[in-house]
């Protein structure tokens, strides 16, 4: 969808290589086999833990309500999105008892008074309007119903802090509950907050730890700094449970969330309205404000080479990447950085990777061929057991590639040739 082109600086010869994109609006081929990694990690963690006899544990954590101090509760309010009403829409076996109690949760309260008073006023019988239900493509869904009561420097500041807010309740719930292991997705919700969904391990582990952890966390914190009042945590039973859910329903379920839409493609269902759009121009100003002051490097800022008194510039106006001003005068100095303030307003704050895990959770088990659903590891030499990670399967597809190709490899250096089908980037 998205290829990259390569070309050899010694043959002259072009190819095009997958371009690495983690989300469907991005790339769907590059989505998709990423999701199957992310599947494959899961399960393979998910298989270790569960047989080993530890309690895993699925938990959402979600990011608080961010209206601004002494805003009253009648203007607090979002316009209803309900994605589980959706789904049982496309569900074939789905019940009517189970689609009337979906919709009367999908209602968004605000819509529909608005358009009652409407007909109301224009004279029209209000029984007649129907209520209003936000879809998937609706660009009002999930939005703040009155913009000037959503505080946006906090939701970027919320965004640009989630990495030290997870580590900070990894540390408490180690404390809590003794050893740990997880495997977490980031998941980009409508309105621009982020979701967490983790999957955490632990022999003495306990729901009531857990929530005394996150409570731990949201006393240590400033208001509004610490995760949301909805905390889901359900357990995660090994085979044979007629409850559990299914190891592979828990690895669909991550992989799902790690390559739903993007900053960019939730920003760009909003562009035809113009109440939406507001909204992520001002939460793209507030996370650029805040990476202006909060980020590593900016121009103007000192030389990062260790004894040079040189300031970081910007290479050019369509640029991001820095470089040294006492390079561009003569001197031997290889100082440069790249700018990342229109990269995180592009991500509106928010710098956590889609997917982590500790060093722990599944150390590169394998699925036994003689026996289904049992997991063996592979090891060392020295016995110790092999982390599994993205890195390392990527390495796995790159060996077995060069094993099967049916052309021998050709010698050069391959450079990447800039891509001429698209427009420089618009100044802000």
């Amino acid at each position: 969808m998205n290829p990259q082109p390569f070309v050899n600086t010694t043959t002259g010869e072009v190819v095009h290589r997958r371009c690495h994109g983690r989300t469907q609006d991005q790339c769907p081929s590059c989505a998709s086999l990423y999701a199957g990694d992310v599947k494959q990690i899961v399960r393979s963690g998910l298989a270790q833990n569960l047989e080993s006899g530890q309690q895993v544990w699925l938990v959402t954590f979600t990011a608080p309500s961010l209206w601004r101090p002494g805003t009253p509760d009648e203007r607090g309010g979002v316009h209803r999105f309900y994605s589980k009403y959706w789904e049982l829409v496309k569900r074939p076996n789905a019940s009517r008892k189970q689609k009337a109690a979906a919709f009367q949760k999908a209602l968004c309260s605000y819509c529909t008074k608005t358009a009652r008073e409407e007909a109301k006023i224009a004279g029209r019988r209000v029984g007649d309007v129907s209520a209003v239900v936000h879809g998937p493509s609706d660009p009002l869904a999930g939005i703040p119903v009155f913009l000037d009561a959503f505080d946006y420097q906090a939701a970027a500041a919320w965004n640009w802090n989630l990495g030290d807010l997870w580590h900070r309740t990894t540390t408490y719930v180690q404390r809590a509950g003794g050893e740990m292991v997880f495997v977490k997705a980031v998941e980009l919700q409508r309105r621009g907050l982020a979701h967490v969904h983790a999957i955490i391990g632990g022999a003495d582990l306990t729901e009531a730890a857990l929530r005394q952890a996150v409570a731990a966390v949201n006393d240590s914190l400033p208001e509004n700094a610490g995760w949301g009042p909805q905390l889901d945590i359900q357990l995660l039973r090994p085979k044979g449970d007629r409850k559990r859910r299914t190891i592979g329903g828990v690895a669909n379920y991550l992989a799902k969330y790690i390559t739903k839409d993007s900053a960019a493609s939730i920003a760009g269902l909003a562009a035809d309205h113009p109440h939406a759009t507001a909204h992520f121009n001002r939460f793209r100003n507030a996370a650029r404000l805040h990476a202006e002051r909060h980020g590593r490097w900016t121009p103007g800022e000192p030389c990062p080479e260790e004894g040079c008194r040189g300031e970081l510039q910007r290479v050019s106006e369509f640029s991001n990447r820095l470089e040294c001003s006492r390079r561009r005068r003569g001197f031997q100095c290889a100082g440069q950085a790249r700018d990342r303030t229109e990269f995180y307003a592009h991500r509106l704050g928010l710098r956590a990777h889609r997917l982590s895990k500790s060093r722990r959770w599944a150390a590169h088990y394998k699925e036994s061929r003689t026996r289904p659903h049992t997991y063996l590891p592979i090891v060392r030499l020295g016995g110790q057991p092999i982390p599994l990670t993205l890195t390392r399967i990527h390495l796995q597809r790159c060996r077995w590639a060069r094993r099967h190709s049916s052309t021998a490899s050709q010698g050069g250096k391959w450079i990447r040739v800039a891509r001429t089908d698209r427009a420089p980037p618009v100044p802000a």
